[in-house]
């Protein structure tokens, strides 16, 4: 294939699409400005002007060809040299100033950028056999080149991430954001089609073995298939060096009949072997419990930045009212909210699955409004004898059979949430064990923090989280937290262990711990040490990382007065269900406008 093909295929939606005169840089388009595109309507170099473009058109074709790893191999007759590396820098960085003023330049873009586009997608002759993708893959100065790019891009990006939201003065920057946000999200940073893979904020940079995640430290190339959603928030403004975590491992009491047989979902299986169950917390949590915890924790350490509530802990009908009460009391109260992240359920009806997904809210720094996304589990968890026995399920779940969770399984989607001190992902249980399709997004994505909600018994060294903790730690540096309801680890005794009080594993590459919640308490305030680490490319840059690392943590609240909080609520009349934002397709994440600060 030839590759003015391949980058028409990424750039082009529509076969019968003519906006593009050609996928070509000619040479007498050096003196190219960004206003004179406007009156000459769409043009490559202003396609490719946008580094998370050019991105995305290197690292595709990379990718797909394997042949990325020439840059701490061989390029034909020539190695990958600091001298290359200085400029891909050195273009990157001009690049990025081009992009950042305001008011937009009349001049024309940098000389030297020019020069790289030229190079790389140029007219070649004679066309039939010089423009095979095939033969420059193993042509030295295409594949220099193209990495140059590859890399000027990424160094531009980092140079240009604080600008990917709202700009108070315009510029290019804001421009192309404007193109590609909408009320669903950023579903790719790109202006190429997610068909042939996404572009991403990215943060942390693997630091062994060699892959196309290797080359970059600020944008990350997903590949298709998954739809990522990258959330840009506002935090707090706060001199602290610490980042605090509030977890409240709830429902702290879970009894047998939480569990069920589920006879609902339409999918046949043996049932002499097979089964599905359901699972329904009774034990209600509302807004008034969420706000005293975060009193009790802003009393006893700091106001939290992230508050995390365990796997199916909230029905869908409290969901919406959850959310909007919170919001409405930070707003009322002019208090900057943190994020909350929480597991959420639906139940089953007859002839369709239940949904088992996490909520995630946060102030949304583009669009300056609080909104809320979901995103669902992505595999089933299956109760088999050992875990049966061991959660004293044996009256409810017969031992003979494996019992499958009950919720559906549709399209596979991943929050990818990032602001000034970190970048989030979260995950639903078994998303951190089973290696695909998620994990290896999480790799590409690198983010600083994993957040796993889990319905699961004690989070101690030796058991499952840590194992697949320790592989994020290493590729790509990611700290993991995983939390479990108290309710659930306390229940863990039918194999002969003793009721464990370990509701939450930290590990962070350094150190790995249990977070033991404390008798009679709510909750566990977490601190973490805002640190940076040094971390390189395998082109031979470096760079300074915002890491979390492990500071201390400490049991918050009175479960007496959670009681007490539980009998004086009264559950309002009429509550209106908050609307929910058009998708960008029958598959996207659904996200919710709250309101405004």
């Amino acid at each position: 294939m030839k590759l003015n093909d391949i980058v028409k295929q990424i750039l082009v939606r529509d076969i019968d699409d003519n906006s593009y005169s050609d996928f070509y840089i000619k040479q007498d388009n050096a003196k190219y400005s960004f206003f004179e595109s406007e009156q000459s309507g769409k043009s490559l170099i202003q396609t490719l002007l946008w580094p998370m473009t050019s991105f995305h058109i290197i690292a595709y074709i990379f990718d797909t060809n394997d042949s990325y790893q020439g840059v701490v191999a061989s390029l034909g007759q020539k190695t990958w040299s600091k001298r290359d590396r200085e400029e891909a820098k050195e273009i990157g960085n001009e690049w990025a100033k081009y992009l950042s003023q305001s008011p937009i330049p009349r001049q024309s873009i940098p000389l030297k950028l020019h020069e790289l586009f030229f190079e790389v997608f140029k007219e070649r002759r004679p066309v039939g056999t010089e423009m095979q993708l095939s033969r420059l893959l193993i042509d030295e100065n295409f594949m220099t080149n193209a990495l140059k790019l590859l890399i000027a891009s990424d160094q531009c990006a980092r140079k240009i991430e604080h600008l990917l939201s709202r700009p108070k003065n315009p510029n290019l920057v804001s421009d192309y954001m404007n193109n590609i946000s909408t009320d669903s999200g950023i579903k790719t940073l790109s202006e190429g089609l997610d068909s042939y893979g996404s572009i991403h904020v990215k943060t942390m940079t693997p630091q062994s073995g060699i892959s196309i995640n290797s080359l970059s430290h600020s944008i990350a190339y997903v590949k298709p298939g998954i739809d990522c959603f990258t959330l840009k928030g506002r935090t707090q403004k706060k001199n602290d060096d610490l980042y605090h975590v509030l977890i409240l491992p709830w429902p702290l009491n879970i009894e047998r009949d939480f569990f069920s047989i589920d006879t609902n979902p339409p999918l046949e299986m043996d049932p002499n072997n097979f089964g599905f169950f359901a699972y329904n917390n009774k034990e209600k949590i509302t807004t008034e419990m969420v706000l005293y915890a975060i009193n009790e924790a802003e009393k006893e350490v700091s106001f939290p930045d992230l508050v995390v509530i365990p796997e199916c802990a909230i029905a869908k009908d409290e969901s919406n009212l959850l959310a909007q009460e919170l919001i409405d009391y930070f707003t009322s109260n002019s208090i900057h909210p943190p994020l909350f992240i929480y597991g959420a359920y639906d139940h089953s009806q007859p002839g369709q699955y239940g949904k088992n997904y996490l909520e995630f809210i946060y102030y949304d720094d583009f669009n300056n409004r609080n909104i809320r996304v979901d995103q669902p589990k992505h595999h089933r968890w299956a109760l088999d004898r050992n875990q049966i026995i061991s959660y004293k399920l044996g009256t409810k779940l017969t031992p003979k059979k494996k019992w499958w969770e009950n919720c559906e399984i549709n399209s596979r989607k991943i929050i990818s949430y990032f602001d000034d001190d970190t970048h989030i992902c979260p995950l639903i249980c078994e998303d951190l064990a089973r290696q695909d399709p998620i994990a290896p997004v999480v790799r590409s994505l690198g983010p600083s923090l994993v957040v796993a909600l889990l319905l699961d018994g004690p989070q101690m060294k030796g058991r499952w989280p840590e194992k697949y903790a320790g592989v994020l730690a290493e590729d790509p540096g990611s700290s993991v937290l995983s939390v479990s309801p108290y309710g659930m680890t306390q229940r863990s005794t039918g194999l002969g262990y003793p009721p464990s009080s370990s509701v939450a594993l930290w590990s962070d590459g350094d150190t790995t711990v249990s977070l033991d919640l404390t008798e009679k308490k709510v909750g566990i305030s977490l601190a973490l040490e805002k640190r940076s680490v040094e971390q390189w490319a395998a082109d031979g840059r470096w760079q300074l990382k915002k890491a979390l690392k492990y500071a201390g943590h400490i049991s918050v609240g009175l479960k007496s007065n959670l009681d007490e909080i539980k009998l004086k609520v009264t559950v309002p009349q009429n509550i209106p269900v908050l609307p929910t934002a058009k998708s960008l397709d029958k598959t996207v994440l659904e996200k919710t406008i709250e309101s405004s600060i």
